[in-house]
């Protein structure tokens, strides 16, 4: 569970998948973005389309350490 790892191995973790998804092909392809590297504008506008949500509200997600390092 990403919520018990250190922050070092989220990273390492995101990196994985990060280069994982790099690899995809056709209708699968896409570009991977990571939190840290998108602008509030960016972030705002996956917000308005219900692709990213970041209200730290929920509390199952905070209880499994989901906002743990967590970009503002």
């Amino acid at each position: 569970m990403a919520g018990k790892l250190s922050k070092e191995k989220r990273i390492e973790l995101e990196h994985k998948i990060r280069d994982s998804l790099s690899g995809l092909e056709g209708d699968l392809a896409g570009t991977y973005r990571s939190l840290v590297d998108m602008t509030k504008e960016e972030k705002d506008a996956l917000i308005d389309e219900h692709i990213l949500f970041n209200d730290g509200e929920d509390n199952c997600l905070r209880s499994v350490g989901g906002y743990n390092d967590w970009p503002v």
